[in-house]
């Protein structure tokens, strides 16, 4: 037989058998067709978890409210918006939030300090505004669930931060008169939490800062934990995170002055 004779029927058996087996649906043992990974991939990939990305957050710190009418602001609380968004191929059946809330002052043994962990209700709404009071850090994490109860994995934590006014500190100066509502703080003299003991990381203080501006220290109980230097060109108010190596423990918040004069607009003490 001629090799191109040899070749001619090999290959029409191939055509042959591969027809037969399109015809039947069989598959030779270990193959796979192009149809069935296409349909493993597309399985796949609508088994994939939901996922949420964060669209708005609050600032880390936010600013202490100035009153708007001729009375003194006294901000009890915030109500900041934190918005996402989740993604799944089956569809976002529902939203679970959790969070954790540091208070670094104490007022009595009845409030714990520190932190503590919450639970929001599951939610349908890509949006919550927490309650935060002043002097509170409050943080949040989401996940989504899907339509085909799949839970997604936790986004990224976010945390802000609600200041005490400043006047809340007890001083030889305070004032809350009209768009003040802070603590002078002069040399030789201190100010200081009057009922309230504090236990955290830092300590962040809201000074006015102008040329004419002092300095004072910072001291947690009898530590001194930092010291603030109030001057600036312009009049502003400067914001100042006094961080000590190590965490302090339970002691009276007290700023001493130092040099000159410090208006201390808000304080807050943060984990």
């Amino acid at each position: 037989m001629a090799f191109g004779t040899v070749r001619s029927w090999r290959s029409a058996t191939v055509v042959a058998l591969s027809a037969a087996l399109l015809c039947t649906g069989a598959v030779p043992a270990g193959a796979t067709t192009t149809a069935t990974m296409a349909t493993t991939a597309v399985a796949a990939a609508s088994d994939s978890p939901p996922t949420v990305r964060w669209v708005e957050t609050p600032k880390r710190h936010l600013a202490r409210k100035v009153a708007t009418g001729n009375q003194t602001e006294h901000e009890t609380f915030r109500r900041p918006t934190f918005r996402w968004a989740g993604t799944d191929d089956h569809g976002v059946l529902r939203y679970e939030v959790r969070s954790r809330e540091f208070m670094g002052t104490r007022y009595s043994s009845s409030y714990a300090a520190g932190w503590s962990r919450g639970q929001y209700p599951s939610r349908t709404s890509p949006q919550l505004r927490p309650r935060v009071y002043a002097g509170r850090t409050v943080c949040l994490q989401v996940r989504a669930v899907d339509t085909a109860r799949q839970y997604g994995a936790w986004s990224r934590e976010r945390c802000t931060t609600v200041p005490v006014q400043g006047s809340d500190l007890l001083g030889s100066q305070t004032m809350s008169a009209y768009r003040h509502a802070r603590t002078s703080v002069f040399e030789g003299d201190r100010a200081e939490t009057a009922w309230s003991k504090a236990k955290g990381g830092a300590v962040r203080l809201g000074v006015v800062a102008e040329p004419s501006a002092g300095e004072l220290d910072v001291y947690i109980g009898k530590r001194r934990i930092g010291h603030v230097d109030a001057r600036a060109r312009t009049k502003r108010v400067k914001y100042v995170t006094v961080r000590p190596r190590t965490e302090f423990g339970w002691g009276r918040l007290r700023l001493v002055g130092t040099e000159g004069q410090v208006d201390v607009h808000s304080y807050v003490v943060l984990p």
